[in-house]
């Protein structure tokens, strides 16, 4: 019993980053700047900002530094 438990964990764990990878390559289309999502900011650490470039959108990642 403890062998097949085993068996199926190291399946699972062998598995799951090809799982992940198949949704990683969606990426959103886009004609202008517009149809990309709103900016997402998280106060005082991180703002991210999507922009349309080749027709898809690319985010980009401003570090907001402390004075």
């Amino acid at each position: 019993m403890v062998k097949i438990l085993k068996f199926v964990y190291a399946i699972f764990l062998f598995f799951s980053p090809f799982l992940l990878l198949v949704d990683a390559d969606k990426s959103l289309q886009c004609e202008t700047d517009e149809d990309c999502p709103i900016e997402l900011t998280i106060p005082k650490m991180l703002s991210a900002i999507y922009k349309c470039f080749d027709k898809e959108c690319i985010m980009f990642r401003e570090v907001q530094q402390s004075p």
